[in-house]
């Protein structure tokens, strides 16, 4: 999965509330890209990141863009 494919996989709203990017293998470039798509997305309610390799800046990002979404209620 390439970088723009991951933030558009939030910003898809044929998605619905739920996305599962799990084993994935997000790169640190995806995580950011991600992070940035969270901060602007009103419609997502939970996400799947389990199994991949997000590392402390990656979680760093999630973290932040998590103060500003305010619709994602589940995370994993």
């Amino acid at each position: 999965m390439d970088k723009i494919a991951a933030a558009d996989s939030v910003n898809d709203v044929t998605l619905g509330k739920r996305v599962d990017l799990s084993e994935k293998r997000l790169s640190a470039p995806m995580i950011a890209e991600l992070a940035e798509a969270l901060k602007v997305n009103t419609t997502l309610t939970s996400i799947d990141l389990g199994y991949n390799k997000i590392g402390d800046a990656g979680a760093e990002q999630i973290a932040e863009a998590l103060k500003v979404n305010k619709t994602l209620t589940s995370i994993n």
